[in-house]
């Protein structure tokens, strides 16, 4: 299922979608959007999600981690000319995303740090960024987690040395 939005408003009733039991793939396109549905308002059976979100100002992970049968996530977050509050660090807790086992970060434009705890993610095995361009450096915490198989990189990484910048590709 595909849900695309234009509507000038960020007041959506998402409670249908809490009753398609058998919905197990959903993609998000909501052009404003300031908070994440609940919980208990997303398809109780979803496996895989794609969220393309251009002005959500709150952490999606809190709620999205606790997704009991989520496999696959994609998130993305361009900013389009958006001028309003955003969050510019995404942290994985060790309880959460029991099953995740893709993420693909793409075109979070704000994200300047991830955060991941050890015990975090403990399926993941491909983890995707691509377009992060203020994303600072690769998490420390990727180190515990041992099912990752596949690093896909494509961060343009800016590297202060004295005065001047360096670009370096990552």
């Amino acid at each position: 299922m595909e849900i695309w939005s234009t509507n000038s408003s960020d007041d959506y009733d998402w409670s249908p979608l809490s009753c398609c039991h058998s919905l197990w793939k959903l993609r998000l396109l909501v052009r404003k959007l300031k908070k994440l549905p609940k919980l208990e308002e997303f398809p109780p059976n979803l496996r895989k999600l794609v969220m393309v979100m251009y002005q959500l100002e709150e952490d999606p992970f809190p709620t999205l981690e606790m997704l009991p049968y989520l496999e696959t996530l994609t998130l993305s977050h361009p900013l389009s000319g958006y001028e309003g509050h955003f969050m510019t660090k995404y942290y994985f807790s060790a309880m959460g995303f029991g099953r995740l086992q893709y993420l693909r970060l793409h075109e979070v434009d704000f994200l300047e740090e991830l955060e991941v705890e050890k015990g975090a993610l403990p399926c993941l095995v491909l983890l995707h960024i691509s377009s992060c361009w203020n994303l600072r450096m690769l998490p420390e915490g990727l180190r515990f987690i041992t099912s990752l198989k596949k690093l896909e990189n494509y961060i343009h990484l800016f590297c202060s040395i004295g005065t001047t910048k360096q670009q370096a590709w990552v």
